[in-house]
């Protein structure tokens, strides 16, 4: 932390993105790495990434270390972007709630559109033991056997952390200070969480009374009716 603060006391800045030569600093397990700073959202906190030899991030859970995790993820509820025919780019929404649940998934009923539409979801997931939510690492939307849109958040570089606003819904995060996470596709996002996707995820896809399965890891089932 001394060797951060000399850097950013130079000219006060806020971001620092060093690489130092090897074997600058030595450490051993149970070290004191870092403390909490008081600034962001939320309580004090500290953010790091794992780099490969290369300087690449990556997921740490992709490796031997595993985290005791056998909670689902929690739905609170559905958003309906409606977006402009020609740009696709955000008009309004409206929030779906769910109506029950229905052979243990989750029902949020029939959606009407005559207009472009995507989907997002307020859902978090939380570990065991630990008593902080997340956003979900995996997210899949099905009609049938085709699979129209897949994220997976293993990683993504730092210069790209500005486009989570398009992951997320932003507009949606500054109306009503509620986070959902999009299951559609958005311009200029070029985040590299996207497996694969139809039409971007975005609707009507030509499609009539179209059961749709929204998947976060394991569940939730849900209608889209296109007129």
């Amino acid at each position: 932390m001394a060797f951060a603060d000399s850097v950013r006391l130079q000219d006060y800045r806020f971001e620092i993105d060093l690489e130092l030569e090897e074997n600058r600093f030595e450490y051993k397990r149970g070290d004191v790495i870092g403390y909490s700073g008081s600034t962001g959202v939320g309580p004090p906190h500290l953010h790091f990434e794992l780099r490969t030899p290369e300087f690449e991030p990556f997921n740490p859970l992709l490796t031997n270390l595993s985290v005791a995790d056998d909670i689902p993820p929690v739905f609170s509820a559905l958003a309906v972007e409606t977006l402009r025919s020609e740009s696709l780019h955000y008009l309004n929404h409206r929030t779906v709630y769910p109506e029950g649940t229905r052979d243990g998934a989750v029902d949020f009923g029939t959606i009407r559109t005559d207009s472009p539409v995507g989907l997002a979801v307020n859902v978090h997931d939380r570990a065991n033991r630990t008593p902080n939510v997340y956003a979900v690492y995996k997210l899949m939307m099905v009609a049938g056997e085709d699979t129209l849109f897949h994220s997976r958040a293993d990683s993504f570089g730092f210069r790209e952390s500005h486009m989570m606003f398009l992951d997320r819904s932003y507009p949606i995060l500054a109306q009503t200070r509620s986070g959902f996470q999009r299951l559609f596709k958005v311009n200029g996002n070029q985040l590299p969480f996207y497996k694969n996707h139809h039409n971007r995820g975005i609707w009507p896809l030509n499609r009539v009374n179209t059961r749709l399965k929204l998947l976060l890891k394991t569940f939730t089932v849900t209608e889209a009716v296109p007129l």
